[in-house]
């Protein structure tokens, strides 16, 4: 049971099965619902995902950093109806996120394809209430007002231009809670930088007022409620 042991075994389970729907008629590990598959059953899908080289690496788990175990806290206080993770360059939070609310309804936002379509692989595969949406920060037009209880950004805002109008757009699909994670130091690959005052200025033009933030590590953590 090795590799059912390494990965978000459901999601990595559902990712196979959605990936090859056309296995559904010939064998009972696509027929059955995902919920009814066993140990020994999800760990032959992870097994059939490696050997066909499917993208099953973002699915290990690790262990989480401070910022993740800060916003995790965070998201046990809340218990979201629903949630919009706007995923970071180099990884996605929401693997981790539906690994401890399973039946959280969940969309995924990516400027690529590369997360979108794993997710969307997911839920045909039997993992029904995460979705995946390709969209820009800066546009998020697809979404409408208050379309998600809460939102998540971590590590995302540091990588935009013009931060300001895309903590408009957060403001704006966000009904309740917005958590935000962003680096005190910039470097090269960052656009921007922020600061506690910076994000309190930003977020009070949205009129948002409720503001919590913590220094974890080298990052500010950011809760705001509207």
């Amino acid at each position: 049971m090795e590799h059912y042991q390494s990965y978000y075994n459901i999601m990595a389970a559902a990712m196979v099965r959605g990936s090859m729907e056309q296995e559904k008629s010939t064998s009972h590990l696509f027929q059955k619902k995902l919920e009814d598959l066993n140990p020994e059953e999800i760990n032959e899908l992870i097994l059939i995902g490696l050997r066909k080289e499917m993208r099953l690496d973002v699915l290990k788990r690790r262990i989480d950093s401070p910022e993740v175990t800060k916003v995790m806290g965070f998201l046990r206080g809340i218990q979201p109806d629903n949630l919009l993770d706007i995923c970071a360059p180099d990884g996605s939070f929401i693997w981790r996120i539906m690994d401890e609310f399973r039946f959280l309804p969940a969309t995924l936002m990516d400027i690529s394809d590369a997360y979108t379509e794993m997710a969307k692989f997911m839920h045909k595969g039997g993992f029904a209430n995460i979705k995946g949406q390709s969209a820009e920060i800066l546009d998020m037009s697809c979404f409408s007002n208050e379309q998600f209880d809460v939102v998540t950004a971590l590590d995302v805002l540091q990588h935009v231009s013009e931060g300001e109008k895309a903590i408009f757009e957060i403001c704006r699909v966000a009904k309740r809670f917005i958590i935000c994670v962003v680096p005190l130091t910039k470097d090269a690959q960052h656009k921007s930088h922020y600061s506690e005052q910076m994000m309190r200025n930003a977020f009070k033009k949205r009129d948002i007022h409720q503001f919590r933030v913590e220094a974890v590590r080298n990052s500010l953590v950011i809760v705001a409620r509207k």
